[in-house]
């Protein structure tokens, strides 16, 4: 993993786990497991797990696999937001061969992963698909291409190009 990475990442987590962060939305998750799993040779599924309040309790690794799926067992992914106390969840995880459609099985899973959660509470704000050639959201198909990202149109209006979200905004500094 390359420092700039690396560095990117320890910031990221840094600001999701300040104390007071309202409304972590599901920009941040793809953004951070993009980080995290960019380099995976094989399918790594995380849930990002939120407080009443939205903010990050901790991100959990709930499936490790091979180069074209990861099995996940709901059943653990319901014991480990129980563990967590958690309110809400987001789902994320990778694909190595550098696709971010979700496949059919992705979809199939999402729909278990929601309805079992929901038994205990617990509700899931996305399911994201992260890989070398962009990102997916399970639940309304929308794709973005990392060639379709650059410098002059990742985010023009301030908004996340999936979502729609304004991006958390950085106050800048008043020269004097």
């Amino acid at each position: 993993m390359s420092d700039r990475i690396r560095d990117a990442q320890a910031a990221l987590s840094d600001w999701l786990r300040a104390d007071g962060l309202p409304g972590f939305e599901t920009h941040a998750a793809v953004v951070d497991a993009a980080l995290r799993l960019h380099d995976e040779p094989v399918e790594v599924a995380l849930c990002y797990w939120l407080d009443l309040n939205r903010r990050l309790i901790n991100v959990d690794e709930v499936a490790r696999g091979a180069e074209t799926e990861a099995t996940v067992s709901v059943r653990n992914v319901v014991r480990r937001a129980i563990l967590a106390d958690a309110h809400y969840c987001i789902v994320t995880h990778n694909h190595p061969s550098g696709c971010p459609e979700p496949s059919e099985a992705d979809k199939s899973l999402a729909t278990k992963i929601d309805a079992a959660l929901a038994v205990v509470g617990v509700f899931v704000l996305g399911h994201h698909v992260v890989s070398r050639g962009g990102f997916g959201c399970i639940r309304s198909g929308k794709i973005v291409r990392a060639e379709d990202v650059t410098a002059d149109t990742a985010a023009p209006s301030g908004r996340c190009p999936t979502c729609k979200q304004d991006w958390p905004q950085q106050e800048k500094e008043n020269p004097v």
